[in-house]
């Protein structure tokens, strides 16, 4: 049990045991999915709210006028990351085993080639 701000009580467990229940139901996708395509037809119904004009998370808007500021800041993050995970001298040690993690990952999900993961789909 806790405190919750407000004074009452909060039973960890249970909420757990909630959110675990939330999180089983429906959650099944398919092993070859995880970036998805808007469907043609919701698409050409309005192309302006399907296509990305500031951040853009995968390969299919590749080289798209809008996007290019935030593919710097896109690399940003996974810069700091290598930073605060290692020191000066271990980054390119430590950019190959994160690299190579990746490798051993897209080798066991289903549909994934190592060969075709570009620099930017990692810093997705």
């Amino acid at each position: 049990m806790a405190t919750n701000g407000g004074g009452g009580v909060i039973n960890i467990g249970r909420l757990a045991s909630s959110i675990e229940e939330m999180m089983s139901h429906n959650l099944l996708m398919s092993r070859k999915c995880c970036i998805f395509r808007v469907p043609n037809l919701l698409y050409r119904q309005n192309k302006e709210a399907f296509t990305p004009n500031t951040f853009s998370i995968g390969p299919l808007h590749p080289g798209h006028p809008n996007l290019k500021a935030t593919e710097q800041i896109k690399f940003k993050y996974p810069q700091c990351l290598i930073a605060r995970s290692f020191s000066l001298e271990r980054r390119k040690i430590g950019m190959i085993d994160l690299i190579s993690s990746i490798k051993q990952i897209t080798s066991t999900a289903g549909g994934l080639n190592f060969r075709c993961i570009s620099p930017k789909m990692m810093a997705d």
